[in-house]
């Protein structure tokens, strides 16, 4: 039976708990699922520890930090990554996080649903979006409608960062994307190997994941919304802590590498940390298509430093004869059908004028 690896980056989460019960009550077949934690808390507050259960304990693996130790969820999850074993499928999720129903066969289903597809030529897919909040599973959850990722924009650092989602209707099939979401990706265990965790980006938040959506992209893995919700997500926390409340932190090493990395910046010579840019080239940019390529794909001018359009449209396949449909062809077609249809009308009046002259 295939397995799945799961990474969990916990941050003094006293919802860690219900969430690893959650994983394996849910799953349809929980002896295969192989959970990674890594566990950031008081080691003197058991509200904050992610309990191993006893019936899956050879299926749980840790990492426990002291959570004065931590440097952030983008090094958290790299930590997590360590712990894969060759797993068949990645899932990475939050540690306040709830499943539905036999998650598990739904998401490889929709893996090879897409793998499967005639319309879809790229077979390195992955899943990703932002899961929707904890309070519509307890309380009504959307089964016809699913959170899709549509935009985004340069923030007040000049990092490209995410809007939000909105909700759509899904079809068939996954809907294709262009962002990574780091509460819920889903893939085949390959795309941890060509597009493995940078270790070195301490304390980054705001950046990851449009780091990870470059990456991926440029290592030639096309991203979808899951055409069903999976997974849903508690936000907010307000009660709960922070690393960023509870740390000091310079993140100011790990921005300057994200916008280098993101041709945001050219200056190598700010990056002072010797062993984040000596990693540069491996964690940087994939060589299956350009950094520019992706740039087009979401419609964002590096040079100019403004969003606007994509080029691509972001489509659901079974609904398209390729794999993607460009909106400038689109609007190329519609005039040549108009300018057909005005031939015809010219061939039709001058026909009449011939026959109203024979008629005389």
């Amino acid at each position: 039976m295939e397995t799945i690896f799961i990474s969990i980056a916990s941050y003094r989460d006293t919802l860690c708990s219900k969430t690893i019960h959650h994983i394996f009550e849910m799953a349809r077949y929980p002896s295969r699922i192989y959970v990674g934690i890594c566990e950031q808390n008081d080691p003197k507050s058991t509200k904050e520890e992610c309990p191993v259960i006893e019936k899956y304990a050879s299926n749980i693996r840790k990492l426990k930090l002291h959570y004065k130790d931590a440097k952030g969820p983008t090094w958290a999850r790299y930590l997590c990554s360590t712990l894969y074993k060759n797993e068949d499928f990645f899932l990475q999720i939050d540690s306040h996080t709830l499943f539905v129903k036999d998650w598990d066969e739904k998401c490889i289903q929709m893996i090879k649903s897409l793998e499967k597809s005639s319309t879809i030529e790229n077979k390195n897919v992955l899943l990703s979006h932002y899961p929707p909040i904890m309070d519509d599973y307890e309380e009504n959850p959307k089964n016809d409608q699913v959170t899709h990722m549509v935009e985004c924009f340069f923030n007040n650092e000049g990092i490209i960062s995410f809007k939000g989602a909105k909700w759509k209707k899904p079809g068939k099939l996954p809907r294709r994307n262009a962002f990574i979401a780091g509460g819920f990706i889903f893939s085949r265990g390959q795309w941890v190997k060509d597009v493995p965790f940078d270790p070195h980006l301490n304390f980054l938040f705001v950046g990851e994941e449009m780091l990870l959506s470059s990456r991926s992209f440029t290592n030639g893995w096309d991203v979808y919304t899951p055409n069903q919700n999976i997974v849903y997500h508690a936000y907010i926390r307000d009660k709960e802590p922070k690393f960023w409340n509870d740390v000091s932190y310079d993140d100011s090493q790990s921005k300057i590498k994200l916008k280098i990395i993101l041709g945001l910046d050219h200056d190598i010579h700010k990056l002072t940390d010797k062993k984040a840019r000596d990693s540069l080239k491996k964690y940087g940019m994939g060589e299956k298509r350009s950094l520019q390529d992706f740039y087009d794909f979401i419609g964002v001018d590096i040079k100019n430093k403004k969003v606007g359009k994509p080029k691509i449209e972001f489509y659901c396949p079974e609904n398209s004869n390729q794999n993607t449909v460009n909106i400038l062809f689109s609007t190329n077609v519609v005039l040549a059908c108009a300018i057909i249809f005005i031939w015809l009308i010219q061939i039709m009046l001058s026909k009449t004028k011939n026959l109203k002259h024979k008629s005389k």
